[in-house]
Formats: structure tokens, sequence, C-alpha cells
């Protein structure tokens, strides 16, 4: 947040994440989720920021909307993604989220890892696909 100072005495906790590959996230879901789950059900509010939004606040956010609100992460990223079309956190990140749906849901998962067809060289989840297969249909053009 720009003006931490104009907060006042709210609440806060600050996360030190690198947006890399490398940057372990995953110790942190169980209890980071919680803690905005616990600010909600009391009636609160949550600002989950990040410098871009993009990547680190919107893994917080996938992991708690995978645990309390959507039955799956692929779920929670179709929400997210309506509000927030720039959702993309980094690949790392996704493996951890992944695994983080597999322990929590007790579940084989809902997201896959897949060859990105620009870059062989590269993964990404399917979900990114499947947006590309919703948007493309959404823009056809019928005669």
């Amino acid at each position: 947040v720009p003006n931490i100072q104009a907060l006042g005495k709210i609440p806060r906790i600050k996360l030190w994440l690198q947006d890399n590959t490398l940057t372990s996230v995953y110790p942190i879901l169980d209890l980071e989720t919680d803690q905005i789950e616990s600010v909600i059900s009391a009636g609160g509010n949550v600002l989950v920021h990040s410098v871009a939004g993009i990547s680190r606040s919107a893994t917080i956010c996938l992991a708690y909307l995978t645990k309390f609100r959507c039955k799956s992460l692929r779920e929670a990223y179709h929400v997210m993604s309506k509000t927030r079309p720039l959702v993309r956190p980094n690949i790392g990140f996704w493996r951890q989220l992944i695994a983080y749906e597999q322990d929590i849901k007790q579940s084989k998962g809902t997201v896959r890892l897949i060859k990105d067809k620009t870059n062989f060289d590269e993964l990404i989840p399917d979900v990114y696909f499947s947006q590309e297969i919703e948007t493309s249909k959404s823009l056809e053009v019928k005669f």
C-alpha cells in the first residue's frame, strides 16, 4: 500500500515474497488463508495487495478461494479472472497452488501444467488455455 501510515490502526500483515519461480509460498498459504477467513467471518474486509496484482497477491487470493469459497483451484481461477483478468501467478506459484489444492481437497487436483503452444520450453496452467477457448468462442461472429 503506497501510504501505509494512512491505514492508522488497521491490522495488516506484510509478506516479503519475491515474484520468482523459486520463492516458496506453500508454507504460508494455510496461515494466510485462515487469517483472511477469520477477518471476513467477523464481518471485516481484507485487501490483498502486491505491486502489480498479477502474481503474488493473486496466489494468496487463489489459495483462499480454493480453500474457503470454491470447489477447486480451477473454479477459483475462473471466478477471480472474471473480476481481475490479469491473474497470472508465476509457474512456481502455480506448482505450489496445485499441490495446495491436492492437499486441502484431498484430490488429484483440477489444474494441469501443459506445454505453451507458442513456446514449447515453457509450461502454463491449462486454465489459461480453457480461458482462450472461452474468449475465442465469445468473439465468434455468427452470420
